[in-house]
């Protein structure tokens, strides 16, 4: 009589312990409104590169990089939320995410310095919106990925 009751409690108590989880994880994990601001601010820089004098587009670049990096610190210090132990994420994590800006600024250089290259005009903008499109679609699969990457090392502790 009393096993199925305690066999009730514990998988409640096991669905709320993953549910706190997958609560430390999206605080931890960037959030989709960031891949957004930055695609916005890349394509924001790519006009003022093609249309601006060179001091608009330092002061724009300083200004929005600083804003950008300020932003970036709050959201890996927790938001002043729960964090991820180190170890949840791994080097493979971190590779991942070192691959993703390194493929993401090589791309969109390339198709930028290509274009001007070939005399188009606006080549700024468009190697920014590439990168713009890559931040909005990439974005969020890289955090699938990294999410995906701590429940596996989660289920495997448990």
């Amino acid at each position: 009589m009393g096993s199925g009751s305690e066999a009730e409690e514990a998988a409640a108590a096991l669905r709320d312990v993953h549910e706190r989880q997958r609560s430390v994880m999206d605080a931890a994990l960037v959030p989709g409104w960031y891949w957004w601001l930055l695609a916005a601010f890349v394509v924001l820089l790519g006009v003022v590169a093609d249309s601006a004098s060179g001091v608009l587009v330092a002061v724009i670049a300083i200004v929005g990089g600083l804003t950008v990096a300020a932003l970036s610190a709050w959201i890996i210090a927790g938001r002043g939320r729960a964090r991820l132990r180190e170890d949840l994420l791994g080097d493979t994590a971190a590779l991942a995410i070192v691959a993703f800006v390194f493929a993401l600024v090589g791309l969109s250089l390339a198709v930028a310095f290509t274009l001007r290259s070939a005399g188009v005009s606006h080549s700024a903008l468009a190697g920014c919106a590439v990168c713009g499109l890559g931040l909005v679609a990439g974005g969020p699969t890289l955090n699938s990925y990294l999410r995906r990457r701590v429940s596996s090392r989660l289920a495997g502790t448990a």
